[in-house]
C-alpha cells in the first residue's frame, strides 16, 4: 500500500502500512503513523510515553488500514479531507509527538 496523508479535525497523518518483515512476528502488517506539518515536508513520528513509536499490527492489510483510521479518528477527531497518495518534496524530520495514554 502506498503512504497516505490523510486530513482530521486536529492534524494531517501520513499512514504508511507495509508488510512487517521482523523476525518475531506479532502480524503479518504494520502500521505507521506520522504527524504532517510545513505542507508535508515534516514528519513527526507519533510516540508512546516511553518514547516507543506507535504501530498498529494487524493480519492483513486491510484490517491494518481499518485499524489506523479508527485509531487517528479516535485521537483526533473526524476526517476532515481527502485520503491522497503522500509524494515528499524536501523531507525532514521533526519532534516526535508524544501520544498518551
Amino acid at each position: 500500500m502506498q503512504p497516505t496523508s490523510i486530513a482530521f479535525a486536529q492534524g494531517a497523518f501520513l499512514v504508511e502500512v507495509e508488510p512487517d518483515f521482523r523476525d518475531v512476528r506479532p502480524a503479518d502488517f504494520v502500521v505507521h503513523i506520522s504527524l504532517l506539518e510545513d505542507g508535508g515536508n515534516v514528519l513527526r513520528p507519533l510516540v508512546k510515553g516511553d518514547g516507543d513509536r506507535v504501530v498498529i499490527h494487524a493480519p492483513s492489510e486491510p484490517l491494518a488500514w481499518n485499524s489506523a483510521i479508527h485509531y487517528l479518528r479516535k485521537r483526533f477527531g473526524g476526517l476532515s479531507g481527502p485520503m491522497q497518495p503522500w509524494h515528499p518534496h524536501h523531507l525532514r524530520w521533526g519532534q516526535p509527538v508524544v501520544i498518551e495514554g
